[in-house]
C-alpha cells in the first residue's frame, strides 16, 4: 500500500470514528490559535489541547465544565458607566479590545451583562 492509499485508509477509518465528529472544530480551533502564537504570547487566545488529556478526561477539556444554575438566569443589560478620564477609557477600550481579538466575546444576542472594574497596573497600564 503506498503513502496516499495508507493516508486516505486511515483517514476515512477516523471519520468512520463514533467521537471524531464532535473533535474536529475544537481540534482546529486549538490549531489555528497555536499557530498564530509567539514565543511569549497567544495572540489569538488559547485552548486547552484536549486530545492529550486523561481518556476520562477528554470531553471535559474540550466542551468546557457545565455550570449548574437553580433557577433561570435574569435578564441584566443596564450598561456599566465608562471611565472617568479619557485615558483611562483608551486603556480599557485597548484590553477589552484584546479579548474580543482572541474570541473570547462573540457578537450575538446578550440577555446577561456582568460588570467589571479596573486598578492601575504601574503607571501606564491597567488590570480588569
Amino acid at each position: 500500500m503506498n503513502g496516499q492509499a495508507r493516508y486516505s485508509s486511515d483517514f476515512k477509518r477516523m471519520l468512520a470514528h463514533p467521537g471524531a465528529k464532535g473533535n474536529w472544530e475544537p481540534a482546529r480551533e486549538c490549531i489555528e490559535k497555536a499557530a498564530a502564537a509567539s514565543w511569549w504570547e497567544w495572540h489569538q487566545g488559547s485552548r486547552p489541547f484536549f486530545w492529550r488529556w486523561p481518556k476520562d478526561r477528554i470531553a471535559w477539556a474540550r466542551d468546557g465544565q457545565k455550570h449548574y444554575t437553580t433557577q433561570a438566569l435574569p435578564n441584566f443589560t443596564r450598561l456599566q458607566q465608562p471611565p472617568k478620564s479619557s485615558e483611562d477609557r483608551t486603556k480599557v477600550w485597548q484590553k477589552m479590545s484584546k479579548v474580543r481579538e482572541r474570541l473570547y466575546i462573540n457578537v450575538g444576542l446578550v440577555l446577561l451583562l456582568m460588570h467589571w472594574f479596573y486598578v492601575l497596573k504601574g503607571d501606564t497600564d491597567i488590570r480588569m
